[in-house]
């Protein structure tokens, strides 16, 4: 590889870097939103008379954020 093209690929290496560390606050609040909704699927998912484990079964394998 060429140098320019080392140096090049470094510099996208760092700026994909810098966007991860940046969005990290909205990755980890989007997710703990996820986890509320796959709670409250379960919890209903209960109350309409699902045993735990199909509840769970359900949540596992059903992506509802589609």
């Amino acid at each position: 590889m060429k140098e320019k093209d080392k140096t090049l690929q470094r510099l996208e290496l760092e700026m994909a870097l810098h966007t991860i560390v940046s969005d990290m606050d909205i990755y980890i609040e989007f997710t703990q939103a996820k986890a509320k909704l796959r709670k409250a699927h379960y919890d209903a998912l209960i109350k309409e008379g699902f045993t735990e484990e199909q509840a769970l079964h359900i949540v596992a394998t059903v992506d509802i954020m589609k």
